[in-house]
């Protein structure tokens, strides 16, 4: 967590570099303020590549008499939501708070009668300072963002009465991407880091490390 609060403090001290980019592009901004609000809001989706090593562990040692003949038994990947809702009170400047949620399945089929399946969910607020480089007259733009999230994890075994390990922590993105801005709508696809991991418990006082850390592959339509 301290490099990451370093890398958002080294973020925040290339805004004065990027101000450098207003010039003739700022006058696109301007001449369009008349037509633009300062806050904007929308949705996004996004699919996620991790390794999750405690929860494959866990998983490897629950179908460890099995013989898997296709597939993976271990979760790599995992499917996100979010909603936010952006202020951006200058051409290089955004502050965006957003909540996220992200799903990883995991189904075993062996026969009819004896299935496999695991659940690992993540649910994230948090809030994201975005710095923008202006493009061309200034319309579109290349960003970067930091982010500072509250993760709440809970993975479970869907084989009856088996354990549900459930843990909260700070965790933190780092994004960049592209926006376009179409005037109506503005598509941002993006790509990045996000960071998540601690403790899980049960019930019954066992621990489980959950960790949804991996690189995250999205786009955001804002309206």
């Amino acid at each position: 967590m301290k490099k990451f609060l370093s890398l958002v403090l080294i973020l925040f001290s290339s805004i004065q570099m990027s101000l450098g980019f207003e010039g003739a592009s700022m006058s696109f901004w301007q001449s369009g303020n008349s037509e633009r609000s300062m806050v904007s809001g929308g949705f996004g989706i996004g699919i996620g590549i991790f390794y999750p090593g405690g929860v494959n562990d866990y998983i490897a040692d629950q179908t460890s008499h099995l013989i898997v003949t296709t597939g993976l038994v271990e979760m790599i990947t995992n499917f996100s939501g979010k909603i936010c809702v952006n202020v951006r009170p200058h051409q290089v400047i955004e502050i965006s708070s957003f909540l996220e949620a992200a799903w990883a399945p995991k189904f075993i089929f062996v026969d009819v009668d004896n299935d496999y399946y695991f659940s690992f969910s993540k649910i994230s607020p948090g809030i994201s300072p975005k710095i923008h480089i202006p493009m061309g007259t200034g319309r579109h733009s290349f960003f970067f963002a930091p982010a500072v999230t509250f993760n709440f994890l809970k993975f479970k075994d869907g084989q009856g009465s088996n354990p549900e390990y459930k843990g909260g922590c700070l965790g933190g993105k780092i994004h960049a991407g592209f926006n376009l801005d179409f005037r109506k709508i503005k598509l941002v696809p993006f790509f990045g880091y996000d960071h998540a991991k601690t403790t899980g418990k049960e019930i019954g006082g066992d621990r489980l490390e959950l960790s949804y850390s991996g690189a995250q592959l999205g786009v955001e339509i804002l309206f």
